[in-house]
């Protein structure tokens, strides 16, 4: 039933709670009073590039990144479920609120995370032949396709599991599902972090990508390991894109110096903007690993992630110099 938008407080809203398992620890008490043990279920968040899994562990919980497991303890929290460590050296904070969670190490905060799958507000998705594209706000699915009406639709049911979401409008006249696989546009050729399928009321089905093209980039640092033939792993070179209130940068060490500049990424393209940095002087072949990644940095115009076989995100930036390779 096609309506005009419908406060939050419309939708039903059933992740406010991690499907299959509760980080609560008193949650976890009455399961296991009411039934036998099951094993525990570990649960994926992407905070921006970076993946973490968190499992239940009696009241406690681990949480695992960059390949690092670590103990947490849960304590008081306003509201959701909030968990920390007790090293002084490397300290952590996990807090979860339904599919949304806030991850912090040593005080610095990852971009916020999400479960994976999940679809977090705002969100959109769109496609290509014939052209459409989806946002999700205020409770509301908005459709809008070529030639067409925008159009608005109450959300009646949402659900995720097994890293997919399925979200439904009243009725059934929209019906979208979520795979948290890479999806490459048809036509602009940019990368998004899920896959998307819109159902219509009539059955016809569109194909498409959602998500936020950043949450591919921000939250780790990148070690950059070569520009085509040429090997970096024996320099220090890094690479972090960060994202605050006022501006997009990215930064890092190149060998030598240090280095920063702005960036952008537009619906079809990445890009780097003037670089500057410090200006030591460096021995050996520093200096021209340094020129020549800097020089690259500076001409990129597109991205290529993709997972390896233990799902960590890899990245290639596709520059007029060659391609440059970056790992976490």
């Amino acid at each position: 039933m096609e309506t005009t938008q419908q406060p939050r407080s419309h939708i039903m809203y059933l992740p406010k709670r991690i499907l299959g398992v509760s980080l609560s620890a008193a949650a976890i008490g009455v399961l296991a009073a009411c039934s036998s043990p099951e094993p525990a279920q570990t649960v994926t968040y992407h905070c921006g590039a970076q993946a973490i899994q968190v499992t239940p562990d009696g009241d406690n919980m681990r949480l695992s990144y960059a390949g690092t497991t670590h103990q947490l303890r849960p304590i008081q929290a306003a509201s959701g479920a909030r968990y920390v460590n007790d090293d002084e050296e490397l300290q952590i904070s996990f807090w979860s609120r339904g599919y949304e969670a806030q991850f912090e190490v040593n005080g610095q905060s990852f971009p916020a995370c999400r479960q994976a799958g999940a679809v977090i507000e705002p969100f959109s998705a769109q496609g290509n032949e014939p052209f459409w594209s989806l946002r999700i706000e205020d409770g509301s699915m908005i459709y809008h396709r070529m030639g067409e009406d925008e159009r608005s639709f109450s959300i009646e049911e949402q659900t995720l599991e097994s890293s997919k979401s399925r979200v439904k409008s009243e009725n059934g006249d929209l019906v979208l599902e979520l795979d948290e696989q890479l999806c490459q546009d048809s036509m602009s050729g940019m990368f998004y972090p899920q896959q998307a399928q819109l159902t219509l009321q009539d059955g016809e089905t569109l194909q498409g990508c959602a998500g936020d093209t950043l949450s591919l980039l921000q939250g780790v640092e990148w070690q950059v390991t070569g520009l085509d033939d040429s090997d970096y792993t024996d320099y220090d070179v890094t690479l972090r894109f960060t994202h605050d209130e006022e501006r997009m940068q990215v930064v890092g060490r190149a060998a030598c110096n240090r280095y920063f500049g702005g960036y952008d990424v537009t619906g079809e393209r990445l890009e780097v903007g003037q670089l500057a940095g410090t200006k030591m002087a460096c021995e050996g072949d520093a200096m021209r690993v340094e020129y020549e990644f800097l020089n690259a940095l500076s001409k990129v115009h597109g991205l290529q992630p993709e997972r390896n076989e233990d799902g960590v995100l890899q990245l290639e930036l596709h520059t007029s110099e060659g391609v440059l390779r970056l790992q976490q």
